[in-house]
């Protein structure tokens, strides 16, 4: 029998063996450690379990022929197959070999990085050499890949992706930013220190030019007297106005004083002391319906009216004098002319035209018994005071009583407003 790669293919194709390397072919000296020892069915005329011994191997591997071997005879020539039943359970074919038990492989020098076995001693040292995945505890100056900037991920941030973060942000002790920043908007009113932004701003103070205050606006209150640009808070004008007049029905303390106006004003303005007590000097007269207007009636004696003798039976009017609504001081005068002796004479006011009022009728009332020539003129005057709410007509009425002939009377009526 005589041993070919091919026929031993489990043991023929390798790269190194025994210190020689390339393409090896096994030789029958290979095999000897391999085959013992075995177990197999006939071998050489023996049968049953028949255990290989080194002198069955021996020419087996030397290339002598065997006459039988697992139930062949004759010139057999051994095969793969013939060698691995031969195989005791306890080695491992070279190719993909299932281990049992605890195998063992000498331990690779540290950083060893091959095709060679790692033993457990190998990876415990190796595991000394690095950290655990969870909760690593790393020493010396472990390094990283830096992450890009912006990054937001679990992979380790290098201080080097630190710094660059770092180097977008603001110190927190008296930061320096730049740009634009923003910050949220504090609440009106808030006083802290939160950082107040610009609307903060715009929402809680009004522009110095034209502002508009809004709620309750207070500033510091002036002191009296102040006549500047200062604001004027409602206690400074309370305090004004406590030394003010109202507009309406004003009640003036101590000594008001105002500008004199001329004496021919009629208006509403202030009359003074001065102006009251100040005459007129340029001869006109007081306006209608101011104190001092002046009226009068007159009949002269070319108009004089003619009497009927007999005066408390005859009264009549000589003149009539109309009267606006006021308080007035007004003079009645009358004079009566008989033709022969006059005995009696009447003169007075009334409002009623041809009737005499009731005596004594305000002072305006006078009756007197007179002894007069023929043709000679004898006057009565009366004064009172009328005061009207309305336009009133007065009357100058008299009367006379001559012993013989005829009687005229002429007169005037005379009113100064003094209300």
């Amino acid at each position: 029998m005589t041993f070919t790669p091919t026929e031993y293919s489990p043991f023929s194709t390798v790269t190194t063996f025994n210190g020689r390397n390339g393409d090896v072919v096994l030789k029958g000296t290979d095999l000897v450690d391999a085959v013992l020892p075995s177990i197999v069915g006939t071998f050489n005329g023996r049968s049953g379990n028949v255990v290989l011994l080194a002198g069955d191997v021996t020419p087996l591997i030397s290339g002598v022929s065997v006459t039988s071997f697992n139930t062949r005879t004759g010139a057999i020539v051994l095969n793969s197959t013939d060698v691995a039943a031969a195989l005791p359970a306890t080695v491992a074919l070279l190719a993909s070999p299932t281990f049992t038990g605890v195998p063992a492989a000498p331990t690779a020098a540290p950083g060893t990085n091959s095709t060679q076995l790692a033993t457990t001693a190998f990876v415990a040292a190796l595991g000394a050499l690095k950290a655990s995945l969870a909760s690593p505890a790393f020493s010396g100056t472990p390094t990283a890949p830096t992450a890009s900037p912006g990054t937001n991920s679990t992979q380790l941030a290098t201080t080097a992706y630190a710094d660059a973060i770092a180097a977008l942000k603001a110190n927190l002790a008296s930061p320096t930013f730049t740009g634009t920043p923003a910050a949220p908007t504090a609440a009106p009113g808030t006083n802290t220190t939160q950082l107040a932004t610009t609307a903060f701003v715009a929402a809680s103070f009004a522009p110095l030019a034209g502002p508009t205050f809004t709620g309750i606006p207070a500033a510091p209150t002036a002191a009296p007297g102040t006549s500047s640009t200062q604001l004027a808070t409602t206690a400074f004008v309370a305090a004004l106005g406590n030394l003010k007049a109202n507009l309406a029905s004003p009640a003036f303390t101590g000594t008001p004083t105002a500008p004199s106006v001329a004496l021919s004003d009629v208006s509403t303005s202030i009359a003074t002391t001065q102006w009251v007590r100040t005459g007129f000097s340029d001869g006109s007269n007081a306006a209608s319906g101011i104190v001092g207007e002046y009226l009068s009636s007159e009949v002269l004696v070319g108009s004089a009216v003619s009497l009927t003798s007999g005066y408390a039976a005859n009264p009549k009017d000589i003149t009539t004098l109309a009267l606006t609504a006021g308080d007035w001081n007004v003079y009645g005068v009358g004079i009566c002319v008989p033709s022969a002796g006059l005995t009696a004479q009447v003169t007075s006011i009334n409002t009623v035209a041809n009737t005499y009022p009731t005596p004594p009728n305000g002072g305006g009332y006078a009756v007197m018994s007179v002894g007069g020539g023929t043709g000679i003129p004898n006057t009565a005057s009366v004064t009172m005071r009328i005061s009207v709410a309305a336009p009133t007509t007065l009357h100058l009425v008299a009367g006379a009583t001559v012993g013989s002939g005829t009687v005229t009377a002429y007169g005037g009526l005379y009113a100064r407003r003094i209300r």
